[in-house]
């Protein structure tokens, strides 16, 4: 994008036809070290891996117990499931952000 070709956006107008979640998950998904090719098919991409992020926020929300509890409370088998879950996950997170920081790994996990 350039304005010299006319083809140059701005922050104020994609926040006309997108969330600002979407903007940040588009950036998020870019390696910070390459050139950005800025795409309207890249903006839709972020828009529905943010909303399997904020999903799957709701989904762990709905299926754990509060934190505070859990030292007195012994875990079902599903719970126990879960938690291991969270735990992998957790951690290829932190093994994709502490390569290189490669947010758009870690996104996709």
């Amino acid at each position: 994008m350039s304005k010299s070709l006319k083809n140059f956006i701005t922050i104020q107008e994609l926040l006309k036809n997108y969330n600002w979640q979407t903007i940040r998950m588009y950036f998020l998904l870019q390696a910070y070290h390459a050139r950005m090719n800025f795409t309207t098919e890249g903006l839709e991409y972020a828009t529905i891996k943010e909303k399997q992020l904020r999903n799957t926020i709701i989904l762990l929300q709905s299926k754990t117990r509060d934190i505070d509890h859990l030292n007195n409370v012994k875990l079902n088998k599903n719970e126990l499931e879960i938690a291991s879950k969270i735990n992998n996950t957790y951690d290829k997170i932190n093994d994709e952000l502490s390569d290189n920081f490669k947010t758009s790994q870690a996104l996709n996990i």
